[in-house]
């Protein structure tokens, strides 16, 4: 990075290293290199999605609505983008708005944790039925049910 700062797959797979590293404020610096530097629509797509993730993660709700809203201007159907603005809506308990993001992301790539976040919020929207039906594809995707139960509740939790 000191020879060449403009590196834009560089500053991307640094900013990956420090999310996955918890390290929020350089992970921050390098997804806005990338999105000042990239022009391809779904790099910038999901640099905005892992910028919501982060804001979301540090409370800073605002900043991760707008990112979110960001990355799904420019890719609809970016499943990172979908989960986190599903769970900004089911923090403010519109869970038909939370539901109907998680479906949209499990319509792309479906998951054991993306169908026990969408179980919960058609629980809690009154939908028991369909939830019992989330929560059985759940099951079937899942390799360790106990240990994808404890991932949807914890993004359920920040």
């Amino acid at each position: 990075m000191e020879i060449y700062p403009d590196d834009m797959p560089a500053q991307e797979g640094l900013g990956l290293c420090a999310q996955a590293r918890g390290n929020s404020k350089e992970a921050i610096e390098r997804y806005e290199t990338v999105l000042r530097l990239a022009e391809e629509p779904n790099i910038r797509a999901t640099a905005f999605a892992n910028l919501g993730s982060i804001y979301r993660g540090l409370g800073d709700y605002k900043n991760a609505r707008e990112n979110f809203t960001s990355a799904l201007h420019l890719n609809p159907d970016l499943p990172i983008a979908l989960v986190g603005t599903g769970l900004l809506a089911q923090k403010g308990w519109d869970y038909s708005f939370a539901a109907e993001q998680y479906a949209h992301a499990m319509s792309v790539d479906p998951t054991s944790v993306g169908y026990l976040l969408l179980a919960k919020a058609l629980e809690r929207g009154g939908r028991a039925e369909e939830a019992k039906q989330a929560y059985a594809q759940a099951r079937r995707l899942s390799n360790n049910l106990e240990a994808d139960q404890k991932t949807a509740d914890d993004l359920l939790a920040q």
